[in-house]
């Protein structure tokens, strides 16, 4: 069943007059003028979340925070009610010592930049993000507990919160991890080693990263996850075209599946040859908008039909970051199609990482044809 997944729209349904007002009062600052400046804030801080949670460790870390800190187990208002009355030292620390983890030594540099784009000054900043961190950390908290989120589902979750951020965090306010954005950016790029979709690295490299990446997925991942692991390890490191068991139609045949309304034959399975990806991120091809554009008209015109999403990677690369990287592509389509109009309430999306290949992973137009999206028929 899908559930809202805007991080920002659930923190922003919190955030009214009164925890305004509470804020202005600790800073000092004019209530109108703190409005203002949480709408780059707020943002900043769910990004600082998703490049600390772009990595398996980074990710465990977020989940030791919110267990540790009782952030999965209490309601979003108590988080506010904290900074009521005189006494609010004690959740201030706590809530800086968040953003100290969260942001790390960038902390200082992250608050002169928003200080830079809100008008708010840098003491102001850091104070604003004390009082919205245990707000962040409940709310991911309670999604944490409702998805039983491991470190790799987690990731996968953040992931997909990452292109909407990006549109509202005011340029160059937020560093690039510096290991790895996961599933979203390349990293050491200088010496040839990146996770997630890469080339140029020695296959004794790739494996020993493969290996290890395995181990830690087999060891983390519990039932909460719609990353699907491939079944052979050989599959992830050079996979090779193997078929289906429901093989995928041309999506030029899904209006006419649709209209035919047999549901006798479900799930059916249809790839999109023109909805595609560049290399270890999210962003879409040229041509991919207008596939988009046709599979939205298609749902809108069926509201009775339910699909299921599923991501695709190539095989080079970390496979556990491929899979994660693979749901992210999934929500990214998602996200399309419900600004198209699609109710996502019928989207359920699914991460496959390098499994099944359509073609073999020996140059790069054959990678570029696995790293797709299937859109599976699942209820008419």
């Amino acid at each position: 069943m899908a559930i809202n997944d805007s991080l920002l729209n659930t923190l922003q349904s919190y955030i009214g007059p009164g925890f305004i007002n509470r804020v202005s009062k600790m800073t000092g600052l004019p209530p109108d003028t703190i409005k203002a400046g949480i709408n780059s804030i707020l943002p900043a801080l769910l990004m600082g979340i998703v490049n600390k949670g772009s990595n398996v460790a980074g990710a465990q870390a977020l989940l030791n925070m919110i267990r540790q800190g009782g952030f999965d187990s209490r309601a979003p208002d108590e988080a506010i009610r904290e900074f009521e009355g005189e006494q609010t030292t004690v959740p201030l620390q706590r809530g800086n010592d968040i953003v100290r983890n969260i942001f790390g030594n960038h902390l200082d540099t992250i608050a002169e930049r928003l200080s830079r784009a809100s008008g708010l000054p840098s003491s102001g900043i850091t104070k604003v993000l004390s009082m919205l961190a245990p707000l962040a950390m409940t709310v991911l908290g309670s999604r944490v507990k409702k998805g039983s989120f491991n470190a790799s589902s987690l990731m996968g979750f953040l992931s997909s919160q990452q292109p909407s951020l990006a549109k509202l965090v005011p340029a160059d306010v937020i560093p690039k991890p510096e290991v790895a954005g996961g599933v979203l950016d390349r990293v050491r790029e200088s010496s040839g080693v990146h996770y997630g979709e890469r080339r140029g690295v020695s296959w004794m490299t790739m494996g020993l990263l493969a290996l290890l990446a395995l181990g830690g997925y087999l060891l983390t991942r519990g039932p909460g996850d719609r990353m699907i692991a491939p079944t052979d390890m050989e599959e992830t490191v050079q996979a090779q075209p193997q078929a289906l068991s429901d093989v995928a139609t041309p999506a030029s045949e899904l209006d006419a599946f649709l209209a035919a309304g047999d549901g006798t034959n479900l799930p059916q399975r249809f790839q999109f040859e023109e909805l595609t990806f560049e290399t270890a991120t999210t962003n879409l091809v040229s041509g991919s908008e207008a596939e988009l554009d046709r599979i939205a008209a298609t749902l809108n015109q069926y509201p009775g039909v339910n699909v299921r999403i599923e991501g695709f990677t190539d095989s080079t690369g970390n496979p556990e970051f491929n899979m994660a990287l693979s749901l992210a592509r999934a929500n990214k389509v998602k996200e399309e199609l419900v600004t198209r109009g699609v109710d996502a309430n019928r989207l359920e999306t699914v991460g496959r990482g390098a499994a099944n290949p359509v073609a073999p992973n020996d140059t790069e137009e054959n990678r570029a044809k696995n790293r797709r999206i299937e859109l599976i028929v699942v209820d008419m």
